[in-house]
């Protein structure tokens, strides 16, 4: 599991995140959700060792984050960040390889991307390539090479999956398909934390929801209890109603402020 204890970060005199304490489990789907700027991106970076804290300490398995390297670690948490660029022109099947490590036997390698292939909705896309796709047929590739990262790894061993906004540039359809795939990928040996801004996805495939605000933690319970009118209304500043509906929970808002 992960663990940020009291973890605080600092650009300057700026406090971005301060005296967080989150716990990631295994056969989860933890989704972050908050306003531009509540500090949700920089949260992914500490907890996947991308920023050091000011203060506290992120672990892992019992570890803390600064004593893995970073070979060991790679095969235990893979992680997707907001933009990913590519300047050589490789093929889809090349893009999605990258996410293997060396070792790797031929048979056992082009099983794993075939699967990305059809669990990303990319049949026939592995000859293209990447620089002549769409933005979001460019994302869903990525999405199977970081997948890719974990499937090589230690079946017995925990991993978790980070994603920063990983259906932004996506149609509903694809939406709907990307966050369903990390669902089915869950399992005791596989947590996912994903920060989303679309609410409704939020409400739709969290078991976990963690609401940033201003730099701290406001919420982090199971969805049913995370997502309520006051505190969801106090957050982002507009007049937001939680109806639950007979599949789960949906957000609206009146298009005026608060309070």
């Amino acid at each position: 599991m992960f663990h940020a204890f009291d973890v605080s970060f600092a650009r300057g005199r700026r406090q971005v995140i301060a005296e967080m304490n989150l716990e990631l489990r295994t056969n989860e789907l933890t989704v972050v959700i908050g306003p531009n700027g509540a500090g949700k991106s920089t949260l992914l970076k500490l907890l996947t060792g991308d920023l050091k804290p000011s203060s506290g300490a992120v672990w892992f398995d019992g570890r803390s984050l600064q004593q893995w390297n970073a070979r060991e670690l790679a095969g235990r948490r893979a992680v997707l960040s907001q933009s990913t660029s590519l300047v050589f022109p490789f093929t889809v099947h090349e893009v999605i390889s990258l996410g293997l490590p060396e070792g790797v036997y031929a048979q056992d390698k082009r099983a794993i991307i075939q699967e990305m292939l059809h669990v990303f909705d990319l049949n026939g896309f592995e000859h293209r390539l990447f620089q002549e796709l769409s933005g979001g047929e460019q994302q869903r590739v990525h999405l199977a090479r970081v997948v890719c990262q974990l499937k090589s790894g230690e079946a017995d061993k925990s991993k978790f999956l980070f994603l920063d906004e990983p259906v932004s540039n996506l149609d509903i359809k694809h939406q709907i398909n990307v966050l369903s795939a990390v669902r089915k990928l869950l399992s005791p040996q596989l947590g996912a934390f994903v920060i989303l801004h679309d609410l409704n996805l939020a409400a739709a495939y969290a078991d976990r929801v963690v609401i940033v605000h201003e730099g701290r933690i406001v919420s982090n319970d199971v969805m049913a209890l995370a997502l309520n009118n006051k505190t969801m209304s106090a957050v982002f500043g507009v007049d937001m109603h939680v109806v639950k509906t007979g599949t789960g929970r949906r957000v609206s808002y009146n298009a005026h402020e608060a309070g």
